[in-house]
């Protein structure tokens, strides 16, 4: 694969608060398959875009921007016949893994958006956009075994552009010793591209099940929930809450490899003595729990909840006049056997790590002696 790239933009400034970019990006990607099996085949691919974008500030605390791009791209890709041996000698026959592709797409993206600081306490931003996506020729043509995913992947030629729909939202307040951000988020996709597994099974060695790109459209929301909450001046607690929602409206089921809710609590310190050997030295214990995915897609397996232990410390040391960073971890400190929804080795049922230890030693070069 070679991939060519270029990328200029153009800056206008008028005055306090008031910016323009002007902007082209284009891509050029050619792909020469060798060998003998087969994930993708010889294609030629471009895809390039023109965007404008204007950012101003109305007044103290009170900024607005917007923007517009069109894009545009094609696809030449050519027919792939793979030889059929028996016995190691060809037949003459010939299986086709993907027809001659050509296409040519393009459309207009753009989006609106405002930040108001409406108290020095209370930041409020609002985003609203509608973007669009050509297809890749992964997705368009792939056939073959995706070793590092342990699965045979197969493209749609008949796939077409997506185009989607979006709001989001961005709250926080923050006061002296506590913070607190909510970010939900909802999107409409129509024609929304995903991988999703077929329940066949491959006749490919060393393959497992068929997944195939699939369209259909659908809808996300979500929503990201965090706080902070300084004890005392070393001491930091903190929680994070995540969670994603999507529904397939063509099928009504819900799309593949969704991550399930999950919460990170954590508790922090941090003490700084100025000089000696030890100048800085802090720890951290986190507790993760993550909730069990029964909200999955045909042929897609379900994961249960699990909850997970980690904690660490680190030093920074000047010993000799030379700095040094020693950091310790220790991950999964329960043992916990547990499975990750979205990992690929989900799909041979394997577990992850267990419990795990990490020991690191930093040592900066270069870095200018410090007077004590």
């Amino acid at each position: 694969m070679d991939t060519y790239t270029v990328n200029a933009r153009f800056y206008r400034h008028f005055g306090r608060g008031v910016q323009q970019i002007f902007g082209f990006q284009w891509q050029r990607m050619e792909n020469r398959q060798r060998g003998f099996e087969f994930l993708l085949p010889n294609f030629n691919s471009e895809q390039g875009g023109l965007f404008f974008f204007h950012e101003q500030t109305a007044r103290e605390g009170f900024t607005w921007n917007a923007g517009l791009r069109l894009d545009f791209g094609t696809h030449d890709i050519q027919e792939h016949l793979q030889p059929i041996f028996r016995r190691q000698q060809p037949t003459g026959e010939f299986d086709q893994r993907n027809p001659d592709i050509e296409r040519f797409m393009g459309n207009l993206s753009g989006g609106t958006g405002l930040s108001w600081l409406i108290h020095p306490d209370h930041l409020l931003k609002v985003n609203l956009g509608s973007a669009f996506r050509m297809p890749t020729a992964i997705e368009l043509a792939t056939n073959g075994v995706h070793h590092g995913n342990f699965r045979h992947e197969i493209g749609n030629p008949d796939l077409r552009p997506e185009r989607s729909y979006q709001v989001d939202l961005s709250y926080a307040w923050q006061r002296k010793s506590f913070y607190l951000a909510l970010t939900p988020f909802w999107s409409f996709y129509e024609g929304f591209i995903y991988l999703a597994p077929t329940g066949r099974f491959s006749n490919l060695p060393a393959s497992g099940m068929m997944w195939e790109y699939r369209q259909h459209d659908a809808v996300f929301m979500g929503t990201e929930l965090k706080a902070e909450w300084k004890l005392h001046r070393r001491w930091t607690l903190s929680s994070a809450f995540e969670y994603v929602y999507n529904y397939n409206l063509d099928t009504g089921l819900p799309l593949p490899l969704t991550p399930p809710l999950s919460v990170l609590n954590g508790l922090r310190y941090e003490a700084k003595t100025g000089s000696g050997t030890v100048r800085q030295w802090g720890g951290f214990i986190e507790h993760r729990i993550s909730a069990a995915q029964n909200r999955v897609d045909r042929n897609e397996l379900r994961t249960d909840g699990f909850m997970l232990l980690e904690a660490g410390f680190h030093l920074n040391l000047r010993l000799f006049n030379q700095p040094l960073q020693v950091q310790a971890s220790g991950q999964n400190l329960l043992d916990t056997f547990y499975f990750n929804h979205l990992s690929r080795y989900r799909l041979l049922n394997l577990p992850e790590q267990g419990r795990n230890f990490i020991l690191t030693l930093k040592v900066p070069i270069g870095e200018k002696n410090e007077k004590n």
